[in-house]
């Protein structure tokens, strides 16, 4: 019978550790890998007991350094990932919800949105009346705005929740606030007349929001306000103030913030109870518990030990039976809010700009003989620092002093009529032209500052052309436009080196074009010397555009447009008076407030641009992201030199 032989790997295992002769009393057994196993076929160890390494020389490992090395390597990493991403969750969660947050409109005091809740159960907070013909789209607009300002408002829009023409006076019954949008055949609609005639007789509060642009379907107030029938003109008029409804954003903010507050003051929101006032709640037993007059005489006053477990709880029954009383009482109705639109606040809203910035102050110059001037001046100059509101002075607006100086002319009924309306003309002409010439004298600068750079980069060809120092810097082709200045005709008329000799000196093949060159520069220097000197308008007043506010409302004798162009000089008009924007200004203060933001910003663009800016571009309703050229002119090629 044959029996497997060792393989010599298997032996030389074997022997690995104990490489001489067996002694006596050793046995093979105990020798290989170290006594913990055994040598197979192929000469590798195979360890028992949880011995490990290669000849089964390192001992077992504990039980808990073996759950510390799964944990180390598996759990924790995998437990990381898990909350790296419930971390990023969160966050994301949480910028979504910020960025909801500053669409909607909050309260000023505390920064948290209102509660919208239904009069009576009703079904919609606000219905909108409107005619389709002149209407449509800017209801459409208050009801989409209406959405992202107050997303828990129900607004009722004929196009989107009408189901039958018959029950429009239902409609109005179930909603709390009816919203009037007069325009242009409001009062001539047979579905408009049906919703405010309901709206009148149950009572209903309405708000009357205006469209006064033609343009878009407008009309002039007291023209709508006679087509309204006599029964309703004190429910639809006498109740609040109407509404403007304007073109721009930051005015439409300030409308939607009113229609908002009719809602809440109209039963619509509900007053958020103080912390700890709620009947029934854990403050109020606490409250009641810690009152002295609820608990027993001796245990104010002290007692033996015996009873004081006994009167404890006698006193907890006593707190936990008055709170459960409040509790079962019938609440009071819940506190309407009486708000105005400045108590909302919402974060993304045009805010007054802080100031001017670095650098000079600004002048608002206004005339005595504009009539409603020195109240927008002083309440400008109020709002934004650096700014300076100045009476124009009998010699004219370069005996202010230096600086930069902003003329403003204010728009109503009274601008321009007799005696003092020549007087405000003569000025308005004399502060035209005192920009003008500013910007003149702004475009021969600017012009100036090309010839110059022209001249650097014309001296750096001559320079590479003849290996000459022209410019006398000490360094042939210099960086000339980096240091912004030459001194070329310095050096010329000095006699450090002449434009012939350097000429003189360049290659011949080049003799042509050098000589061309020299004449060139020493033309463009000698311009350069000779209107060297700034040239500034007199006084050193950098005259701005005129600023044009429009008052609107009839406590400020304001009035439309067409009117203040009838008044208005022929030869104002002629030379483009209007042809910028005129600024609102309003009687109302969440509205002037609006305009005193939209005017700040305006103040801070037109005091911190070149005067050649401000005459390219045209005055908007808040500040532009373009921006005027630099003064150096733009990266084309420089343009010939101007004339002497």
């Amino acid at each position: 019978m044959l029996f497997p032989q060792p393989t010599w790997e298997q032996r030389a295992c074997e022997r690995r550790l104990h490489p001489g002769v067996l002694k006596a009393g050793e046995n093979i057994e105990e020798i290989q890998c170290s006594g913990h196993g055994h040598c197979d076929m192929d000469g590798v160890c195979v360890c028992t007991g949880g011995y490990r390494g290669v000849d089964c020389e390192d001992p077992p490992e504990e039980e808990d350094e073996h759950l510390r090395r799964v944990l180390l390597t598996t759990v924790l990493p995998a437990a990381g990932v898990i909350a790296l991403l419930a971390i990023a969750l969160f966050l994301v969660a949480r910028r979504f919800k910020l960025a909801k947050r500053r669409r909607q409109l909050l309260w000023r005091s505390t920064r948290q949105p209102p509660r919208l809740r239904s009069k009576a159960g009703g079904e919609y907070h606000l219905f909108l009346s409107h005619t389709w013909s002149s209407g449509q789209d800017q209801v459409h607009m208050i009801k989409r705005r209406l959405a992202t300002l107050a997303p828990k408002m129900k607004v009722f829009l004929d196009v989107d929740d009408l189901e039958e023409f018959g029950t429009l006076a239902d409609n109005v019954a179930a909603s709390d606030v009816v919203l009037l949008f007069l325009s242009r055949g409001y009062f001539a609609s047979k579905a408009c007349k049906i919703e405010y005639t309901a709206a009148c007789r149950l009572g209903k509060p309405v708000v009357v929001v205006h469209e006064s642009d033609e343009n878009h379907g407008g009309a002039p107030l007291e023209e709508l306000r006679d087509q309204c029938p006599d029964e309703c003109q004190s429910h639809l008029f006498g109740s609040r103030a109407v509404v403007p409804w304007l073109r721009s954003e930051v005015f439409q903010l300030v409308t939607l913030k009113k229609i908002v507050a009719v809602v809440l003051s109209a039963g619509g929101g509900e007053a958020v109870a103080e912390p700890g006032k709620q009947a029934g709640g854990g403050g109020e037993i606490a409250r009641v518990a810690s009152e002295p007059s609820t608990l027993p005489r001796e245990s104010r006053v002290g007692g033996s030990s015996s009873g004081k477990l006994e009167r404890a709880k006698a006193a907890s029954a006593e707190a936990a039976r008055r709170a459960t009383a409040r509790a079962m009482a019938p609440r009071a109705p819940a506190k309407k809010v009486e708000c105005e639109s400045g108590d909302l606040y919402l974060h993304k809203e045009l805010k007054p700009a802080a100031g001017l910035g670095p650098g000079p102050g600004l002048t608002l110059l206004y005339s005595r003989h504009n009539p409603g001037a020195r109240l927008v001046a002083s309440q400008l100059a109020a709002t934004v620092a650096g700014c300076v509101a100045v009476e124009a002075p009998a010699g004219g607006a370069t005996s202010v002093g230096g600086g930069r100086v902003l003329p403003l002319l204010v728009l109503n009924a009274r601008t321009f009529e007799g005696a003092d309306g020549e007087a405000l003309a003569r000025e308005v002409c004399g502060w035209r032209a005192a920009f003008k010439e500013t910007v003149r004298a702004s475009e021969r600068m600017r012009q100036r500052q090309e010839a110059a750079s022209g001249l650097a980069k014309l001296t750096n060809r001559l320079e590479a052309l003849t290996g000459v120092d022209v410019d006398g810097d000490g360094d042939v082709n210099g960086k000339c436009l980096e240091r912004g200045s030459l001194s070329l005709s310095s050096n010329v008329h000095s006699g450090q080196v002449s434009l012939g000799e350097a000429s003189g000196r360049a290659q011949p093949k080049h003799g042509g074009a050098v000589g061309e060159a020299s004449e060139r520069v020493r033309s463009s220097s000698s311009a350069s010397g000779a209107d060297s000197e700034s040239e500034e308008p007199a006084g050193g007043v950098e005259m701005g555009r005129l600023l044009l506010v429009h008052m609107l409302d009839p406590e400020d004798d304001g009035c439309r447009f067409e009117q203040v162009m009838a008044q208005t000089p022929q030869h104002l008009v002629d030379d483009k008076l209007y042809s910028q924007i005129a600024l609102p200004w309003f009687h109302t203060p969440d509205y002037r407030a609006a305009a005193l933001a939209v005017l700040s910003h305006t103040l801070v663009k037109e005091g911190s641009s070149a005067p050649s800016s401000r005459a390219r571009g045209g005055t908007r309703w808040w500040p532009s992201t373009r921006r005027g050229p630099p003064p150096g002119g733009g990266g084309g090629p420089p343009g010939p030199p101007p004339p002497p």
